[in-house]
């Protein structure tokens, strides 16, 4: 008889699952409540909801590309830097010579008797921390800080070139991730049993050739009747403002430091600015943001373009020490049901590789 591998969420950790469980051979249902597939990189009409950025360490996240032959769709950023502004003053950090970059002054600032200083904290390490684990440094795990810095140094080189999707990351890991799988979407998981899922409309009965994987989000336990050892922890937010442009402009991608706006990504006809653990409280961020982009595309500061708000409300969990104790291996203690998400013990911050690694490893785990 062949082995069914019930996969409930559709986001990268459950597409993850799918796609690895299908290359074993096992036959895959994929079960998503909301109407669209992708989680936190689903469409916003024809783009991403925000701006996604991978870097060369994201190895299972390539080895994801390759099995559904999209890798080509990703591409470096223009010199494999990472381009910073404060106020008039820019400078870029190479990737592949990232740490002795800024022992030799690459950053305006910063050298090596000043590492970790003020400016240093300033210019390289607060961006980069709120960017990575979107918490704020002061709060971020040191033991998660260090899991990452071992993984990107593991990677050698190439471990931090930042790479970005030609089209949207949609189009590269969701889309074509679907062939050979039996997607079932409007099915809201409710309950879950020891041998059973409860959606609204049907249950799913599990046993020895039918087996789950829940690759929900850590804040969907709240909403469901389940058996598992999954504690609650607060989510952060993540703000994108896209403007929409007239003309188009040049490809860009670059941080903004001291500033409201992180994270400026220009392409085509768009610009999208991406803030971590934020919220808009008013309702005058885009025009805020606006002012504070605009002079680096030569726009004036009082033509606001078109825009639209994202606001991802739960996009990660807060990623303090109290994330490292709730976080939950694949395995449960039901023979029947394994886990997956960006949040589970992967020895990664919840990022895209995290929840693509998680879904690896559950795949590789449920019939293991």
């Amino acid at each position: 008889m062949t082995k069914t591998v019930h996969i409930v969420g559709g986001g990268l950790s459950g597409l993850s699952a799918a796609v690895h469980a299908k290359s074993l051979g096992f036959t895959v249902k994929l079960y998503e409540a909301s109407p669209q597939l992708g989680g936190r990189i689903k469409k916003v009409s024809h783009h991403d909801n925000g701006t996604h950025l991978l870097v060369g360490a994201y190895r299972d996240s390539f080895e994801y590309l390759d099995m559904i032959g999209t890798r080509d769709q990703l591409k470096a950023t223009k010199g494999g830097c990472f381009s910073m502004s404060e106020g008039p003053l820019t400078w870029d950090i190479p990737a592949h010579s990232f740490f002795r970059s800024l022992l030799t002054g690459a950053v305006p600032g910063v050298n090596a008797f000043n590492l970790f200083g003020k400016t240093a904290q300033r210019r390289v390490w607060t961006p980069l921390i709120l960017a990575i684990y979107n918490t704020r440094p002061s709060c971020v795990s040191r033991k998660l800080i260090w899991q990452t810095a071992r993984e990107v140094l593991r990677a050698g080189q190439d471990g931090l070139t930042p790479y970005l999707a030609i089209g949207t990351l949609y189009d590269a890991f969701v889309a074509p991730a679907l062939t050979g799988i039996d997607v079932i979407t409007g099915a809201r998981l409710q309950g879950v049993e020891a041998d059973r899922l409860q959606f609204k409309t049907m249950d799913v009965v599990l046993n020895g050739d039918n087996r789950a994987i829940l690759a929900l989000p850590l804040s969907a336990y709240r909403h469901i009747n389940h058996p598992l050892d999954i504690a609650h922890h607060p989510d952060r937010p993540i703000t994108n403002v896209h403007f929409y442009l007239e003309q188009p402009v040049g490809e860009r991608f670059f941080g903004l430091v001291n500033t409201l706006s992180q994270w400026i990504h220009a392409k085509d006809k768009m610009i999208s600015v991406t803030i971590s653990d934020y919220q808009p409280n008013d309702d005058k961020l885009a025009q805020k943001v606006w002012r504070e982009i605009c002079f680096h595309f030569d726009k004036a500061e009082t033509n606001c373009p078109d825009h639209k708000i994202v606001c991802e409300k739960r996009a990660t969990p807060l990623q303090d020490k109290g994330f490292c104790k709730v976080r939950r291996a694949v395995k449960t203690d039901f023979p029947h049901i394994f886990m997956a998400g960006d949040w589970t013990e992967t020895k990664l911050p919840a990022t895209i590789e995290s929840a693509v690694r998680s879904g690896k490893m559950a795949a590789q785990s449920v019939f293991g």
